[in-house]
């Protein structure tokens, strides 16, 4: 007698397992996106500057990497590279709404411009990530649009207050917690997946690159934190150049951590 093969949510499909994960990946996909625009927001609406600051480093950044994240899962579900030009225009959009979010959050008072960068980044992000492609329309004309209308809207802000001590105290503090979770990654890619993989044949990530991925994606959210740590605390371009050398060096970020704290740097 022939067995019957089970119907689940997908009725037994040879491609059901695959279908799963990419919904997943998508699921989480839209968390991401939606955490990540609720960042954007809050680093440029709430008149409260503490309120500002956990939005762009709190929100923002946990969103963005959400979204590159689960991306990089569909990406590999539906058979794409990293070579697609939508993929890396996108994921330099977003950072560049990162920067715009962080910056609209570091001063006391509204900065239209900051909020026009964030609006202008995101908006140019997603279109090339619903479109998969890059024309002039999605590269220039939206975003262009985007950054004149929330330039226009938070010109009139006048109610926004703050302190910069707190916003300098509070960016050191999301660079280090951002510097440690990157010099981690380097170490777990360099001590034990890169060897596991030469000297084993073991592939912790099964052969799909997601290691070299995380690390990658928290590299660049480190390059946007040590850009606006290095505003808010006057680094010189020596400094800056130091943490951003760190973050290529096994253990760098965590020497650049202590190496700022003996010469005043306070890096939470």
């Amino acid at each position: 007698m022939r067995r019957r093969r089970g119907r689940g949510m997908f009725g037994g499909h040879p491609d059901a397992r695959v279908l799963t994960g990419w919904l997943l990946f998508r699921f989480f996909k839209f968390l991401g996106v939606a955490l990540f625009a609720a960042g954007l927001l809050g680093a440029v609406l709430p008149a409260r500057q503490k309120d500002r600051l956990t939005a762009a480093h709190g929100a923002a950044s946990v969103g963005l990497l959400l979204t590159w994240l689960a991306g990089y899962g569909m990406m590999k579900h539906l058979g794409l590279s990293m070579k697609e030009a939508w993929i890396g225009w996108g994921i330099l959009a977003s950072l560049v709404a990162l920067g715009g979010a962080a910056s609209a959050a570091s001063r006391p008072e509204a900065r239209p411009l900051s909020a026009a960068i964030a609006a202008a980044g995101f908006l140019s992000a997603m279109g090339t990530m619903v479109t998969k492609s890059t024309g002039v329309a999605l590269g220039l004309v939206v975003p262009a649009v985007a950054a004149v209308a929330a330039y226009v809207a938070v010109r009139g802000l006048r109610e926004h207050h703050g302190d910069l001590e707190q916003a300098r105290a509070a960016t050191l503090g999301w660079f280090t917690w951002v510097a440690r979770f990157e010099g981690a990654s380097l170490l777990f890619m360099l001590g034990v997946s890169i060897p596991l993989r030469k000297l084993a044949g073991i592939n912790i990530d099964g052969g799909q690159g997601w290691v070299g991925w995380v690390h990658g994606v928290l590299t660049l959210v480190y390059i946007v934190a040590l850009a606006s740590a290095a505003r808010a605390d006057g680094w010189s371009m020596g400094k800056s150049a130091l943490g951003f050398v760190a973050s290529v060096v096994p253990f760098g970020t965590f020497g650049f951590e202590r190496w700022a704290a003996r010469r005043g740097v306070a890096l939470g």
